[in-house]
């Protein structure tokens, strides 16, 4: 079995190319998916309430209380992420473990930046230049202050794409994009 990291800074098209991976039968490990499962959890919204007061609301988790408490704040957001990541890690363990095909994908946004690459035999990023971010973004409705404060807290795109095995454009037509999915998918056999 193969394990494929997908990864790539906010707006590049994941999402997109994930869906693409599906469509090819391949397993896929959806980290924010993971992420949000976590917050269902009493366990883990104890712990966040311990660390985050007034994120539960009458005994129910606020996840837009929680944001409004991370975002734009470093050091919160560091505290949330070294509760966070150690539990996903073992999610994505428990994944690989139990999951059986030839090729398996890790959609992980952070991929890099918090190590999980060291569970991929093979890494993909999914790339289009920074003005298509930029706007992809903003119709989205991020704030460039929003903008700035994510986009700081990643590894440059640029970075993610000489360290990949392979990279996936998402600013050309989409039969291109799901040509180089198809493509990376036979190179793997």
């Amino acid at each position: 079995m193969i394990v494929l990291g997908l990864t790539g800074s906010a707006a590049m098209g994941k999402s997109t190319v994930v869906e693409m991976f599906k469509q090819e039968d391949v397993p896929v490990f959806d980290s924010d998916a993971e992420i949000h499962k976590l917050f269902g959890i009493a366990d883990v919204t104890i712990a966040l309430e311990e660390l985050f007061p007034g994120v539960l609301v009458d005994g129910q988790f606020d996840a837009k209380r929680l944001r409004e408490k991370v975002f734009g704040n470093h050091e919160a957001l560091n505290i949330l992420e070294k509760y966070l990541h150690p539990l996903l890690r073992e999610l994505m363990k428990e994944f690989i473990s139990n999951t059986k095909a030839p090729v398996i994908l890790l959609d992980v946004p952070l991929l890099y930046e918090v190590g999980f690459d060291v569970f991929c035999d093979q890494v993909c990023v999914v790339n289009a230049p920074k003005e298509v971010q930029l706007n992809r973004l903003k119709e989205r409705g991020w704030s460039d202050e929003d903008i700035k404060f994510i986009l700081a807290r990643q590894m440059p795109n640029e970075k993610k794409c000489e360290k990949a095995d392979f990279v996936i454009p998402t600013n050309c037509k989409e039969s291109e994009t799901i040509q180089t999915v198809k493509n990376i998918l036979s190179s793997l056999q």
